[in-house]
């Protein structure tokens, strides 16, 4: 009778061996991977909350940028563009004592929001006249980005210098009146 008793126990304990196995397999390891991604999304929806959350604490910000960015821009038409980019380019060589040989505007167009204006530009002057003009580029509030510079002494001494120079201008498309804000 004995040896029943531990048979039916040995036979109940495989049974809640396997039942355990089964309830492992099937139910709880599932169930703990469930867990483990949805904790994972959890701690990425979090950041993502954050980030936004930053992002709309600084929108003022963004969006005063954004609008320098706009009026810096130049003007949608092509020879506006053009005329306000000569102009400046000839302004600044006279306020430093350059002189502009060459200005060639290339358009191409980026996308349906924007489009670049880009000019190659040779110019003559001393060191210091050359790197005044430059600057003046770079700083100006038009949306223009020195890209090629090359420099070639026209002289012995190198007090004559050459300036090749490729530039971009940026055109971005103004929002119409009511549109988003």
């Amino acid at each position: 009778m004995k040896n029943l008793g531990h048979h039916r126990l040995l036979v109940f304990a495989a049974i809640g061996m396997a039942s355990l196995l089964f309830a492992d397999r099937l139910v709880l390891s599932p169930l703990w991977s469930l867990w483990s991604e949805r904790q994972t999304r959890i701690a990425d929806l979090q950041t993502a909350v954050e980030q936004d959350q930053a992002l709309c604490e600084r929108e003022d910000g963004i969006r005063k940028r954004w609008q320098s960015m706009l009026e810096g821009s130049l003007p949608a038409s092509e020879s506006e563009a053009e005329s306000l980019v000569l102009r400046s380019v000839n302004e600044w060589a006279g306020m430093h004592g350059v002189q502009v040989t060459t200005v060639k505007p290339r358009w191409s167009v980026e996308e349906k929001e924007s489009a670049l204006l880009e000019c190659r530009a040779t110019a003559l002057g001393s060191l210091r006249a050359l790197s005044g003009f430059l600057h003046a580029l770079e700083t100006s509030p038009l949306a223009l980005r020195v890209e090629e510079v090359a420099l070639v002494p026209r002289d012995d001494r190198g007090s004559l210098l050459s300036l090749e120079l490729r530039f971009t201008g940026l055109v971005l498309a103004k929002p119409e009146e009511g549109a988003g804000s």
